[in-house]
This record gives C-alpha cells, structure tokens and sequence, in this order.
C-alpha cells in the first residue's frame, strides 16, 4: 500500500535532484545567514538593554 505523500520520508527536491543543496549561488545562503545573525543579535542587545535600564534594587523595590 503506497504512502500518502505527507508522510514520505525524503524531501522531493532530494529524491528528485540526488543533492541536499538547491543551485544557486553559495553567497545568496551567506547573505541570509549573516542578516539571521545580526537580527539575532540586534534582538538580543534591545532586549538587554530594556532590562537592565533600570539598577536591580529600584526594579524590586517597585
């Protein structure tokens, strides 16, 4: 009995093409990793930054 296609185990594009890697240029996949990074980053920073704005002592005595 042939699986329903939700449930096939190996991507099409890999059982199509014999590569885990779409074409395209490498530099495009390093362009989306780097802008991930700096979002990640700019993210992390802006959300320190708020919390530790105000000193330990005056946030709990709040």
């Amino acid at each position: 009995m042939p699986r329903p296609p939700s449930v096939i185990s190996i991507p099409r594009h890999l059982a199509r093409r014999d590569s885990a890697v779409p074409d395209g240029d490498v530099w495009t996949y390093l362009a989306v990793a780097a802008l991930a990074a700096v979002l990640t980053g700019a993210t992390a920073y802006g959300a320190t930054r708020r919390t530790i704005r105000v000193p330990a002592v005056e946030a709990a005595l709040r």
